[in-house]
């Protein structure tokens, strides 16, 4: 996981260095797997395929603003957020029980939480 952090945040990374930044200065996300999509910023609390699909996700918009897309839900371009609040938003949203990312797929993860 730390590998991967490292890579999104070298400064000839092509990602929005900003969104990274701010995502990783949360102890809570430093401690998930980052994945991007289509310039999203997706994080996962397992480092295989398929990701779990529990953890909101951020992407950017114009004008150094930032969307939080909940899981389940519709992305909404409004409200629009810093990268420190849509990241400060991303972590109000996690469960408390969710912990460091866990070695293995979804499958292992809800096979570990007896789901």
């Amino acid at each position: 996981m730390a590998e991967k952090w490292r890579r999104y945040l070298e400064t000839d990374s092509y990602e929005d260095l900003e969104m990274i930044r701010a995502a990783h200065a949360e102890p809570r996300l430093r401690v998930l797997f980052p994945f991007t999509s289509h310039g999203t910023l997706v994080f996962s609390r397992c480092t295989g395929w398929p990701f779990s699909s529990d953890v909101s996700a951020i992407r950017p918009l114009a004008n150094g603003r930032y969307a939080v897309l909940h899981r389940d839900e519709e992305l909404s371009e409004s409200p629009s957020y810093t990268a420190q609040e849509a990241a400060a938003l991303v972590v109000s949203r996690l469960q408390e029980t969710w912990g460091p990312a866990v070695a293995g797929t979804e499958h292992d993860l809800r096979d570990r939480e007896g789901r």
